[in-house]
Protein backbone atom coordinates (compact mmCIF):
# COMPACT_ATOMS: atom_id res chain seq x y z
CA UNK A 1 0.00 0.00 0.00
CA UNK A 2 1.36 3.40 -1.33
CA UNK A 3 0.41 6.52 0.54
CA UNK A 4 1.01 9.75 -1.62
CA UNK A 5 -0.11 12.49 1.54
CA UNK A 6 0.25 12.69 5.51
CA UNK A 7 -3.32 11.77 7.52
CA UNK A 8 -4.25 11.21 11.14
CA UNK A 9 -6.09 8.00 12.02
CA UNK A 10 -6.32 5.62 14.20
CA UNK A 11 -5.51 1.69 13.86
CA UNK A 12 -6.28 -1.51 15.96
CA UNK A 13 -4.52 -5.15 15.14
CA UNK A 14 -2.13 -7.49 17.09
CA UNK A 15 0.97 -7.20 18.62
CA UNK A 16 3.77 -8.67 16.50
CA UNK A 17 6.80 -7.37 18.39
CA UNK A 18 7.86 -4.23 20.46
CA UNK A 19 11.64 -2.97 20.25
CA UNK A 20 13.73 0.25 19.75
CA UNK A 21 10.49 2.23 20.52
CA UNK A 22 8.15 0.94 17.78
CA UNK A 23 5.68 -1.46 17.98
CA UNK A 24 4.73 -3.67 15.15
CA UNK A 25 1.25 -4.64 14.63
CA UNK A 26 -0.66 -6.93 12.19
CA UNK A 27 -3.91 -5.51 11.79
CA UNK A 28 -7.31 -7.10 11.74
CA UNK A 29 -7.03 -7.32 7.57
CA UNK A 30 -3.42 -8.83 7.92
CA UNK A 31 -2.25 -5.59 6.98
CA UNK A 32 1.61 -4.36 8.41
CA UNK A 33 1.83 -1.25 10.58
CA UNK A 34 4.44 -0.12 12.24
CA UNK A 35 3.87 2.37 15.32
CA UNK A 36 6.78 4.17 16.15
CA UNK A 37 6.30 5.93 20.33
CA UNK A 38 7.57 8.72 21.65
CA UNK A 39 8.91 9.67 24.90
CA UNK A 40 5.50 12.15 24.87
CA UNK A 41 3.30 9.34 23.83
CA UNK A 42 0.25 8.46 25.71
CA UNK A 43 -0.30 4.97 26.34
CA UNK A 44 -2.94 3.87 29.07
CA UNK A 45 -4.94 0.52 29.66
CA UNK A 46 -8.71 0.70 28.02
CA UNK A 47 -11.17 1.98 30.51
CA UNK A 48 -15.14 1.67 30.77
CA UNK A 49 -17.09 4.87 31.16
CA UNK A 50 -16.66 6.32 34.58
CA UNK A 51 -13.12 4.86 35.01
CA UNK A 52 -10.10 7.28 35.52
CA UNK A 53 -6.89 7.07 33.19
CA UNK A 54 -4.52 4.29 33.85
CA UNK A 55 -1.27 5.09 32.41
CA UNK A 56 0.64 1.82 31.44
CA UNK A 57 3.41 3.73 30.05
CA UNK A 58 6.18 3.24 32.87
CA UNK A 59 5.24 -0.96 32.11
CA UNK A 60 5.28 -1.27 28.30
CA UNK A 61 7.32 -4.61 28.09
CA UNK A 62 4.61 -5.63 30.06
CA UNK A 63 1.57 -4.75 28.21
CA UNK A 64 3.20 -5.21 24.40
CA UNK A 65 3.64 -8.29 23.84
CA UNK A 66 2.99 -10.75 21.13
CA UNK A 67 -0.58 -11.26 20.50
CA UNK A 68 -1.66 -8.14 22.52
CA UNK A 69 -4.10 -6.15 20.81
CA UNK A 70 -3.53 -2.36 20.36
CA UNK A 71 -5.22 0.79 19.16
CA UNK A 72 -2.64 3.59 17.92
CA UNK A 73 -3.80 6.75 16.75
CA UNK A 74 -1.75 9.26 15.19
CA UNK A 75 -0.15 10.95 11.69
CA UNK A 76 0.05 8.66 9.27
CA UNK A 77 3.44 9.52 6.57
CA UNK A 78 4.02 8.69 3.39
CA UNK A 79 5.49 5.72 2.59
CA UNK A 80 5.84 2.33 0.37
CA UNK A 81 4.94 -0.77 2.03
CA UNK A 82 4.12 -1.03 5.66
CA UNK A 83 2.25 1.87 7.26
CA UNK A 84 4.40 4.10 9.42
CA UNK A 85 2.51 5.91 12.44
CA UNK A 86 4.14 8.24 14.43
CA UNK A 87 1.23 7.68 17.35
CA UNK A 88 0.46 10.23 19.54
CA UNK A 89 -1.83 7.98 21.98
CA UNK A 90 -1.68 4.06 22.14
CA UNK A 91 -4.31 2.07 23.91
CA UNK A 92 -4.17 -1.69 25.07
CA UNK A 93 -7.06 -3.16 24.72
CA UNK A 94 -6.51 -6.92 26.02
CA UNK A 95 -5.78 -6.91 29.60
CA UNK A 96 -3.13 -8.54 31.71
CA UNK A 97 -5.03 -11.71 31.25
CA UNK A 98 -4.66 -11.55 27.92
CA UNK A 99 -8.30 -11.04 27.46
CA UNK A 100 -10.28 -8.28 25.87
CA UNK A 101 -11.32 -6.28 29.09
CA UNK A 102 -15.17 -6.10 26.64
CA UNK A 103 -15.26 -9.72 26.89
CA UNK A 104 -15.51 -9.75 30.67
CA UNK A 105 -19.30 -9.58 31.76
CA UNK A 106 -19.16 -6.98 34.01
CA UNK A 107 -17.73 -4.39 31.49
CA UNK A 108 -21.24 -4.48 30.01
CA UNK A 109 -23.12 -3.97 32.64
CA UNK A 110 -20.97 -1.26 33.89
CA UNK A 111 -21.35 0.30 30.94
CA UNK A 112 -24.78 0.08 30.70
CA UNK A 113 -25.12 2.04 33.79
CA UNK A 114 -22.84 4.47 32.86
CA UNK A 115 -25.25 5.43 29.48
CA UNK A 116 -28.46 4.89 31.38
CA UNK A 117 -27.41 7.08 34.11
CA UNK A 118 -26.39 9.97 31.92
CA UNK A 119 -29.30 10.08 30.11
CA UNK A 120 -31.50 9.47 32.79
CA UNK A 121 -29.66 12.72 34.40
CA UNK A 122 -29.67 14.65 31.63
CA UNK A 123 -33.18 14.00 30.56
CA UNK A 124 -34.84 14.51 33.99
CA UNK A 125 -32.04 15.45 36.70
CA UNK A 126 -32.00 13.87 39.95
CA UNK A 127 -35.95 14.47 40.75
CA UNK A 128 -39.16 12.35 39.71
CA UNK A 129 -38.99 10.83 35.96
CA UNK A 130 -41.13 13.65 33.76
CA UNK A 131 -41.27 13.08 30.44
CA UNK A 132 -42.55 16.73 29.78
CA UNK A 133 -39.08 17.60 29.88
CA UNK A 134 -37.79 15.10 27.72
CA UNK A 135 -35.51 16.81 24.88
CA UNK A 136 -34.99 15.14 21.54
CA UNK A 137 -31.23 16.75 21.38
CA UNK A 138 -28.38 16.65 23.91
CA UNK A 139 -25.06 18.18 23.81
CA UNK A 140 -22.11 16.19 25.13
CA UNK A 141 -22.53 17.60 28.42
CA UNK A 142 -26.57 17.16 28.84
CA UNK A 143 -27.80 20.38 28.13
CA UNK A 144 -30.61 21.07 25.64
CA UNK A 145 -32.52 24.03 24.26
CA UNK A 146 -35.86 25.48 25.33
CA UNK A 147 -37.83 24.86 21.90
CA UNK A 148 -37.68 21.76 20.02
CA UNK A 149 -39.68 19.25 19.17
CA UNK A 150 -40.04 15.49 21.26
CA UNK A 151 -40.24 12.55 18.34
CA UNK A 152 -42.15 9.86 18.84
CA UNK A 153 -39.35 6.94 17.68
CA UNK A 154 -36.69 8.53 19.50
CA UNK A 155 -38.46 8.61 22.87
CA UNK A 156 -39.61 4.89 22.37
CA UNK A 157 -35.65 4.53 21.64
CA UNK A 158 -34.87 6.32 24.85
CA UNK A 159 -37.20 3.79 26.42
CA UNK A 160 -35.90 0.56 24.95
CA UNK A 161 -32.49 1.45 25.92
CA UNK A 162 -34.07 1.97 29.94
CA UNK A 163 -35.88 -1.22 29.54
CA UNK A 164 -32.58 -3.18 28.29
CA UNK A 165 -30.40 -1.41 31.18
CA UNK A 166 -33.04 -2.67 33.58
CA UNK A 167 -32.70 -6.47 31.64
CA UNK A 168 -29.23 -6.34 32.09
CA UNK A 169 -28.41 -4.10 35.46
CA UNK A 170 -31.61 -5.37 37.56
CA UNK A 171 -31.49 -1.54 38.32
CA UNK A 172 -35.26 -0.34 39.53
CA UNK A 173 -34.46 3.45 38.16
CA UNK A 174 -33.96 2.33 34.47
CA UNK A 175 -37.49 0.11 34.73
CA UNK A 176 -39.42 3.60 36.24
CA UNK A 177 -37.81 5.48 33.27
CA UNK A 178 -39.50 3.03 30.97
CA UNK A 179 -42.71 2.46 32.66
CA UNK A 180 -42.97 6.47 32.78
CA UNK A 181 -41.61 6.98 28.97
CA UNK A 182 -44.13 4.01 27.70
CA UNK A 183 -47.15 6.20 29.87
CA UNK A 184 -46.12 9.13 28.01
CA UNK A 185 -46.19 7.89 24.32
CA UNK A 186 -49.67 6.37 25.08
CA UNK A 187 -51.27 9.29 26.78
CA UNK A 188 -49.51 12.60 24.79
CA UNK A 189 -48.71 10.37 21.25
CA UNK A 190 -51.22 7.45 20.54
CA UNK A 191 -54.33 8.05 18.13
CA UNK A 192 -56.87 5.36 18.54
CA UNK A 193 -58.70 4.72 15.23
CA UNK A 194 -61.80 2.46 16.91
CA UNK A 195 -63.56 3.00 13.46
CA UNK A 196 -60.23 0.95 11.71
CA UNK A 197 -59.73 -1.24 15.00
CA UNK A 198 -55.67 0.47 14.53
CA UNK A 199 -53.23 2.37 16.88
CA UNK A 200 -50.76 4.70 14.94
CA UNK A 201 -48.62 7.30 16.56
CA UNK A 202 -47.42 10.83 16.51
CA UNK A 203 -44.68 12.19 14.14
CA UNK A 204 -44.16 13.83 17.75
CA UNK A 205 -45.15 17.21 19.43
CA UNK A 206 -43.73 20.76 19.89
CA UNK A 207 -42.28 22.07 22.86
CA UNK A 208 -42.65 25.86 23.29
CA UNK A 209 -40.84 26.97 25.91
CA UNK A 210 -40.01 24.39 27.84
CA UNK A 211 -43.75 23.30 27.53
CA UNK A 212 -45.20 20.41 25.15
CA UNK A 213 -47.72 22.43 22.51
CA UNK A 214 -49.03 21.06 19.47
CA UNK A 215 -48.99 17.46 18.15
CA UNK A 216 -47.89 16.48 14.68
CA UNK A 217 -48.97 14.15 12.85
CA UNK A 218 -47.27 13.67 9.76
CA UNK A 219 -43.50 13.37 9.27
CA UNK A 220 -41.42 16.62 9.79
CA UNK A 221 -38.26 15.31 7.77
CA UNK A 222 -37.63 15.97 3.96
CA UNK A 223 -37.87 12.74 2.52
CA UNK A 224 -41.00 11.72 4.37
CA UNK A 225 -42.62 15.77 4.86
CA UNK A 226 -46.51 15.52 5.25
CA UNK A 227 -46.54 11.67 5.13
CA UNK A 228 -46.91 9.14 7.33
CA UNK A 229 -43.79 6.76 7.43
CA UNK A 230 -43.92 3.16 8.01
CA UNK A 231 -40.52 3.60 9.74
CA UNK A 232 -41.75 6.09 12.44
CA UNK A 233 -44.65 3.66 12.80
CA UNK A 234 -41.91 0.62 13.58
CA UNK A 235 -39.58 2.38 15.96
CA UNK A 236 -42.91 4.03 17.84
CA UNK A 237 -43.04 0.18 18.86
CA UNK A 238 -39.17 -0.57 19.69
CA UNK A 239 -39.49 0.77 23.37
CA UNK A 240 -43.03 -0.22 24.45
CA UNK A 241 -42.28 -4.31 23.15
CA UNK A 242 -39.22 -4.10 25.34
CA UNK A 243 -40.69 -2.99 28.18
CA UNK A 244 -43.45 -5.35 27.51
CA UNK A 245 -41.62 -8.07 27.56
CA UNK A 246 -40.47 -7.35 31.14
CA UNK A 247 -44.04 -5.75 32.53
CA UNK A 248 -46.33 -8.49 30.56
CA UNK A 249 -48.62 -4.91 31.09
CA UNK A 250 -51.50 -5.67 28.71
CA UNK A 251 -52.21 -2.57 27.45
CA UNK A 252 -48.95 -1.88 26.36
CA UNK A 253 -49.64 -5.09 24.09
CA UNK A 254 -52.82 -3.83 23.41
CA UNK A 255 -50.96 -0.74 21.63
CA UNK A 256 -48.88 -3.11 19.81
CA UNK A 257 -51.33 -5.12 18.57
CA UNK A 258 -53.10 -2.39 17.12
CA UNK A 259 -49.98 -0.91 15.30
CA UNK A 260 -49.60 -3.98 13.64
CA UNK A 261 -52.95 -4.47 12.75
CA UNK A 262 -52.26 -1.16 11.15
CA UNK A 263 -49.18 -2.16 9.06
CA UNK A 264 -51.20 -5.41 8.23
CA UNK A 265 -54.21 -3.57 6.72
CA UNK A 266 -52.63 -0.18 5.21
CA UNK A 267 -48.74 -0.63 4.95
CA UNK A 268 -48.71 -4.14 3.65
CA UNK A 269 -48.99 -5.07 -0.04
CA UNK A 270 -51.61 -7.96 0.08
CA UNK A 271 -50.43 -8.90 -3.47
CA UNK A 272 -46.32 -8.55 -4.18
CA UNK A 273 -46.07 -8.95 -0.25
CA UNK A 274 -43.72 -6.79 1.55
CA UNK A 275 -44.64 -3.31 3.06
CA UNK A 276 -45.29 -0.26 1.53
CA UNK A 277 -42.63 2.90 2.87
CA UNK A 278 -45.18 5.55 3.29
CA UNK A 279 -48.96 6.12 3.66
CA UNK A 280 -51.21 9.49 2.96
CA UNK A 281 -52.15 10.75 6.50
CA UNK A 282 -56.13 11.44 5.15
CA UNK A 283 -56.81 8.51 3.45
CA UNK A 284 -54.08 5.44 5.16
CA UNK A 285 -53.16 4.87 1.16
CA UNK A 286 -49.75 4.16 0.11
CA UNK A 287 -51.01 5.08 -3.66
CA UNK A 288 -52.18 8.20 -3.00
CA UNK A 289 -51.11 10.92 -5.44
CA UNK A 290 -50.19 13.44 -2.83
CA UNK A 291 -46.81 10.77 -1.56
CA UNK A 292 -45.30 11.90 -4.90
CA UNK A 293 -41.62 9.48 -4.68
CA UNK A 294 -42.98 8.06 -2.16
CA UNK A 295 -46.07 6.72 -3.73
CA UNK A 296 -46.51 3.00 -4.33
CA UNK A 297 -42.82 2.03 -3.21
CA UNK A 298 -41.18 -0.03 -0.38
CA UNK A 299 -37.36 0.44 1.52
CA UNK A 300 -35.26 -1.10 3.53
CA UNK A 301 -37.19 0.58 6.38
CA UNK A 302 -40.42 -0.56 5.57
CA UNK A 303 -39.78 -4.31 5.45
CA UNK A 304 -36.22 -4.81 6.88
CA UNK A 305 -36.53 -2.63 10.29
CA UNK A 306 -39.87 -4.74 11.87
CA UNK A 307 -37.52 -7.44 12.72
CA UNK A 308 -34.89 -5.38 14.59
CA UNK A 309 -36.86 -2.50 15.98
CA UNK A 310 -39.92 -4.76 17.51
CA UNK A 311 -40.86 -8.04 15.89
CA UNK A 312 -37.74 -10.46 17.49
CA UNK A 313 -38.52 -9.29 20.78
CA UNK A 314 -42.72 -9.47 20.29
CA UNK A 315 -42.51 -12.97 19.34
CA UNK A 316 -40.08 -14.05 22.52
CA UNK A 317 -42.62 -12.14 24.68
CA UNK A 318 -45.46 -13.70 23.19
CA UNK A 319 -44.46 -16.83 21.31
CA UNK A 320 -47.26 -16.20 18.96
CA UNK A 321 -46.87 -17.68 15.64
CA UNK A 322 -48.54 -15.09 13.63
CA UNK A 323 -45.37 -13.11 14.73
CA UNK A 324 -43.13 -16.18 14.17
CA UNK A 325 -44.94 -15.82 10.50
CA UNK A 326 -44.57 -12.27 9.97
CA UNK A 327 -40.37 -12.69 10.61
CA UNK A 328 -40.51 -15.40 8.00
CA UNK A 329 -42.70 -13.09 5.37
CA UNK A 330 -39.86 -9.94 5.97
CA UNK A 331 -37.20 -12.48 5.79
CA UNK A 332 -38.70 -13.83 2.36
CA UNK A 333 -39.10 -10.32 1.21
CA UNK A 334 -35.75 -9.86 2.11
CA UNK A 335 -33.95 -12.57 0.61
CA UNK A 336 -36.24 -11.56 -3.06
CA UNK A 337 -35.89 -8.29 -3.19
CA UNK A 338 -33.17 -6.88 -1.54
CA UNK A 339 -30.09 -8.85 -2.14
CA UNK A 340 -27.26 -6.88 -3.54
CA UNK A 341 -26.27 -7.80 -7.42
CA UNK A 342 -24.18 -10.66 -7.08
CA UNK A 343 -21.04 -8.29 -8.50
CA UNK A 344 -21.52 -5.70 -5.68
CA UNK A 345 -21.07 -6.14 -1.66
CA UNK A 346 -23.76 -3.36 -1.26
CA UNK A 347 -27.60 -3.84 -0.08
CA UNK A 348 -30.49 -2.50 -2.62
CA UNK A 349 -32.27 -0.68 -0.17
CA UNK A 350 -34.65 0.71 -2.31
CA UNK A 351 -35.06 -2.14 -5.28
CA UNK A 352 -33.90 -1.52 -7.36
CA UNK A 353 -32.21 1.71 -7.40
CA UNK A 354 -30.44 2.56 -4.01
CA UNK A 355 -27.09 0.66 -3.05
CA UNK A 356 -26.38 1.32 0.98
CA UNK A 357 -23.61 -0.51 2.90
CA UNK A 358 -24.76 -0.07 5.82
CA UNK A 359 -27.81 -2.33 5.51
CA UNK A 360 -24.91 -5.39 4.55
CA UNK A 361 -24.59 -6.60 8.25
CA UNK A 362 -28.15 -6.06 9.27
CA UNK A 363 -28.98 -7.90 6.08
CA UNK A 364 -26.95 -10.89 7.26
CA UNK A 365 -28.02 -11.16 10.57
CA UNK A 366 -31.46 -11.34 9.84
CA UNK A 367 -32.19 -14.45 7.80
CA UNK A 368 -29.59 -15.73 10.29
CA UNK A 369 -31.58 -15.17 13.19
CA UNK A 370 -34.93 -16.54 11.54
CA UNK A 371 -33.07 -19.25 10.71
CA UNK A 372 -34.94 -20.61 14.44
CA UNK A 373 -37.36 -21.94 11.46
CA UNK A 374 -37.04 -25.56 10.05
CA UNK A 375 -36.48 -23.98 6.90
CA UNK A 376 -32.76 -23.83 5.84
CA UNK A 377 -33.15 -21.72 2.77
CA UNK A 378 -31.69 -18.58 4.08
CA UNK A 379 -28.11 -20.19 4.94
CA UNK A 380 -26.86 -19.98 1.50
CA UNK A 381 -28.20 -16.46 1.15
CA UNK A 382 -26.42 -15.64 4.69
CA UNK A 383 -22.90 -16.83 3.36
CA UNK A 384 -22.76 -15.68 0.13
CA UNK A 385 -23.48 -12.03 1.64
CA UNK A 386 -20.93 -12.91 3.89
CA UNK A 387 -18.84 -13.22 1.05
CA UNK A 388 -19.75 -9.77 -0.47
CA UNK A 389 -19.32 -8.24 2.96
CA UNK A 390 -16.06 -9.60 2.37
CA UNK A 391 -15.50 -7.84 -0.67
CA UNK A 392 -16.15 -4.32 0.94
CA UNK A 393 -12.52 -2.24 0.52
CA UNK A 394 -10.62 -1.75 4.02
CA UNK A 395 -13.48 -4.68 5.62
CA UNK A 396 -13.57 -8.05 5.98
CA UNK A 397 -12.90 -11.00 8.63
CA UNK A 398 -9.93 -10.50 11.14
CA UNK A 399 -6.99 -12.61 10.06
CA UNK A 400 -6.71 -14.01 13.35
CA UNK A 401 -9.82 -15.91 13.36
CA UNK A 402 -9.85 -17.22 9.56
CA UNK A 403 -7.96 -19.96 11.05
CA UNK A 404 -9.51 -20.53 13.97
CA UNK A 405 -10.47 -24.03 13.02
CA UNK A 406 -13.69 -25.80 11.85
CA UNK A 407 -16.87 -23.76 13.66
CA UNK A 408 -15.43 -20.96 12.39
CA UNK A 409 -17.09 -18.36 10.17
CA UNK A 410 -20.17 -16.21 9.79
CA UNK A 411 -22.11 -15.11 12.58
CA UNK A 412 -24.74 -15.81 10.22
CA UNK A 413 -23.81 -19.24 9.39
CA UNK A 414 -23.60 -20.19 12.97
CA UNK A 415 -27.02 -18.79 14.32
CA UNK A 416 -29.02 -21.46 11.10
CA UNK A 417 -27.04 -24.10 12.30
CA UNK A 418 -27.67 -23.52 16.02
CA UNK A 419 -31.60 -23.20 15.02
CA UNK A 420 -30.94 -26.45 13.08
CA UNK A 421 -30.75 -28.49 16.04
CA UNK A 422 -34.02 -28.37 17.50
CA UNK A 423 -36.51 -29.63 15.02
CA UNK A 424 -39.99 -29.94 17.87
CA UNK A 425 -41.48 -26.84 16.72
CA UNK A 426 -39.97 -24.70 19.15
CA UNK A 427 -38.04 -21.40 18.18
CA UNK A 428 -34.42 -23.10 19.07
CA UNK A 429 -32.44 -19.69 19.09
CA UNK A 430 -34.39 -18.64 22.49
CA UNK A 431 -30.80 -19.99 24.04
CA UNK A 432 -28.93 -16.97 22.13
CA UNK A 433 -31.33 -14.75 23.36
CA UNK A 434 -31.02 -15.53 27.46
CA UNK A 435 -27.33 -13.15 27.74
CA UNK A 436 -28.99 -10.30 26.13
CA UNK A 437 -31.80 -10.46 28.31
CA UNK A 438 -33.02 -10.66 31.54
CA UNK A 439 -30.68 -13.41 32.87
CA UNK A 440 -27.80 -12.21 31.66
CA UNK A 441 -24.54 -13.59 32.88
CA UNK A 442 -23.41 -11.91 36.35
CA UNK A 443 -25.86 -9.33 36.10
CA UNK A 444 -26.95 -10.01 39.65
CA UNK A 445 -30.84 -9.77 40.67
CA UNK A 446 -32.06 -8.74 37.28
CA UNK A 447 -36.09 -9.93 38.30
CA UNK A 448 -38.77 -8.85 37.60
CA UNK A 449 -41.32 -6.26 39.31
CA UNK A 450 -43.32 -7.51 42.44
CA UNK A 451 -47.12 -7.58 41.30
CA UNK A 452 -48.26 -5.48 44.22
CA UNK A 453 -47.37 -1.42 43.02
CA UNK A 454 -49.36 -2.37 39.40
CA UNK A 455 -52.40 -1.74 39.37
CA UNK A 456 -53.39 -3.93 36.64
CA UNK A 457 -52.09 -6.94 38.11
CA UNK A 458 -55.77 -9.05 38.18
CA UNK A 459 -56.29 -7.99 34.30
CA UNK A 460 -52.61 -9.31 33.65
CA UNK A 461 -53.62 -12.71 34.40
CA UNK A 462 -56.78 -12.22 32.18
CA UNK A 463 -55.10 -11.07 29.64
CA UNK A 464 -51.66 -12.83 29.70
CA UNK A 465 -51.01 -14.15 25.84
CA UNK A 466 -51.21 -17.40 24.89
CA UNK A 467 -48.66 -19.23 22.79
CA UNK A 468 -45.91 -20.47 25.07
CA UNK A 469 -43.88 -16.69 25.98
CA UNK A 470 -40.51 -17.14 25.12
CA UNK A 471 -38.82 -14.82 28.00
CA UNK A 472 -41.14 -16.84 29.98
CA UNK A 473 -39.33 -19.82 29.44
CA UNK A 474 -36.16 -18.53 29.74
CA UNK A 475 -37.29 -17.45 33.13
CA UNK A 476 -39.04 -19.21 36.06
CA UNK A 477 -43.04 -20.50 35.27
CA UNK A 478 -45.15 -17.14 36.31
CA UNK A 479 -47.08 -17.34 39.43
CA UNK A 480 -50.44 -17.20 38.30
CA UNK A 481 -51.62 -15.66 41.58
CA UNK A 482 -49.08 -13.01 41.31
CA UNK A 483 -49.32 -12.14 37.47
CA UNK A 484 -45.75 -11.29 36.90
CA UNK A 485 -42.76 -13.25 36.32
CA UNK A 486 -40.35 -14.31 39.38
CA UNK A 487 -37.56 -12.67 39.75
CA UNK A 488 -34.22 -14.17 38.20
CA UNK A 489 -32.15 -14.50 41.55
CA UNK A 490 -35.36 -16.62 42.80
CA UNK A 491 -35.38 -18.58 39.81
CA UNK A 492 -35.08 -22.40 40.19
CA UNK A 493 -35.41 -24.84 37.51
CA UNK A 494 -37.08 -24.01 34.43
CA UNK A 495 -41.07 -25.38 34.23
CA UNK A 496 -43.02 -26.16 30.95
CA UNK A 497 -46.06 -23.56 30.75
CA UNK A 498 -49.72 -25.12 31.71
Amino acid sequence: MTCEHTYSDAVTGYVRAFRDNRLYLSTLDGSAVVARLAATTAVEALRNLGEPYQDVSGRLAEHLVPGRMVSCYGLFYPTAGTRLVHASRVIVIDGEDGVPRFEHPQWWVDQIRGIAGFYRHAQFGDGPVDFTRYRTELSRTGSSAGNHVQETDTISRLVYGMASAYMLSGDQSYLDVAEAGSHYLRERLRFVDEDNDVVYWYHGTEVRDGVPSRKLFTSEFGDDYEAVPAYEQIYALCGLVQTFRVTGDPRLLADIEGTVRLFQEHFADKSRGGYFSHVDPYQLSPHAESLGPNRSRKNWNSVGDHAPAYLFNLWLATGEQRYRDMLEHTFDMIVSHFWPDRSSPFVQERFPRRLVARHVVGLAAEPGRGGAQPEDRVEPDADELGAGQARIPQAGPSARRRHAGPGAGSAARRLVRHARADRRGRPAHLRLARPQGVVAAGAGNTGLHPAGRRGWRRERSQARPRGGGVLQRLLPRPRRRRGVLQRAGQRGSVHARH
